[in-house]
């Protein structure tokens, strides 16, 4: 799909030479004002927050396989990131219950860093609401009438102190907050809930201690069992280095059994893969297709993948697979870098069109 830019220019290219050379003259000093560096830099950052993000996700979910006494089960993540082909609010793990006159669950969203907690919590608000709104669609998830739910917020240990400050302060009307405080390091997951029932209690006593679950996980270490590589709405980065690899070794396995094999393969790997990834992992068929386009798509673009047909695609980059991150990094930043300077460019140049048309007019 063109670009803005793009279609600008090849219009000007056929009706207007000189605003065409102008237009591909300003791109290229836009180009040429761009740090490499710097963008490097923002993207390192950005997929170190995913990162953290991800293991305060397997922190969690690995408590529920070792727990036995909660009764809840993990069911996935990103549970419902879209309703009738729409993106919405979504939460990032979903635990369910079975019971034998419904499902009971519990919803968490996971933040592993706050740049600004009152957005945050408005934004988990809104989620709730996302939720409340579409229950329908996620008993048609979980595949029974769900008769309970909680909602938790759940954060690195080192941010619990300031959302109970945040809450105390500014979110006095909530009726009901459930805080989960992570401990990585200790193996420990604590539980801070704030319930309309104690809105008489001073405003700073709103929010107090509800429960450790500690007893309930009994002392049980963080097991990392079935531990997630990426989300399903996750960095493609990282989503294109977990399925690269995976496809690598296969063919490096199949290669070596089978001599004379190059580094071609069928879509049906793919779709073996996204099946296996993680057999609890819950999601509807049409999720798992996304995903498998999405590999598809970016891996061409990003030319790690060619397409030889309809259902075969071929790896490009075969020399060092553990280097495929710095690949994905390097031509991921190059095209973010090409986009910014097309879009600074087509402004300047609407800009000035604009302008020498009302000077035209004044005149």
């Amino acid at each position: 799909m063109s670009s803005n830019y793009e279609t600008e220019l090849q219009r000007l290219e056929t009706t207007d030479k000189k605003a065409f050379g102008r237009l591909k003259a300003t791109y290229k000093s836009k180009l040429k004002l761009l740090s490499e560096n710097e963008y490097l830099q923002e993207l390192e950052a950005n997929l170190n927050i995913e990162t953290n993000h991800l293991m305060v996700i397997n922190s969690i979910i690995s408590m529920f396989y070792t727990c036995k006494n909660l009764g809840y089960q993990y069911f996935s993540v990103d549970p419902v990131f879209e309703i009738n082909n729409l993106s919405v609010k979504n939460f990032d793990i979903l635990f369910v219950k079975y019971e034998s006159n419904g499902a009971k669950i519990i919803l968490v969203e996971v933040k592993s860093s706050l740049a600004n907690i009152r957005k945050e919590i408005k934004d988990f608000e809104t989620t709730k609401e996302v939720y409340k709104n579409n229950k329908t669609i996620f008993e048609e998830f979980v595949g029974e009438t769900i008769i309970h739910e909680d909602f938790v917020f759940a954060v690195p240990i080192s941010y619990k102190d300031d959302i109970v400050k945040s809450i105390s302060q500014n979110f006095t009307n909530i009726q009901e907050f459930i805080l989960w405080s992570v401990d990585s390091l200790k193996s420990r997951v604590s539980e801070i809930k704030q319930s309309a029932d104690h809105a008489i209690e001073r405003t700073a006593k709103r929010v107090h201690l509800y429960s450790e679950l500690d007893p309930l996980f009994a002392g049980q270490e963080f097991t990392n069992a079935n531990p997630l590589s990426f989300t399903p709405l996750g960095n493609i980065i990282h989503i294109l280095q977990f399925f690269y690899t995976e496809i690598y070794h296969k063919l490096k396995k199949d290669k070596i059994n089978f001599e004379g094999n190059n580094y071609d393969f069928h879509i049906d790997l793919l779709k073996v893969l996204v099946s296996s990834i993680r057999e609890t992992d819950n999601h509807y068929p049409e999720h798992k297709d996304k995903i498998i386009k999405l590999v598809l798509d970016f891996g061409v673009q990003y030319n790690i993948l060619k397409k030889i047909n309809q259902n075969e695609y071929r790896l490009k980059f075969t020399n060092k697979p553990y280097a495929i991150k710095e690949v994905l990094c390097k031509e991921h930043v190059n095209q973010k870098m090409i986009r910014d300077a097309e879009k600074s460019a087509l402004e300047d140049y609407l800009i000035n069109q604009k302008y020498n048309q009302q000077s035209l007019f004044n005149f």
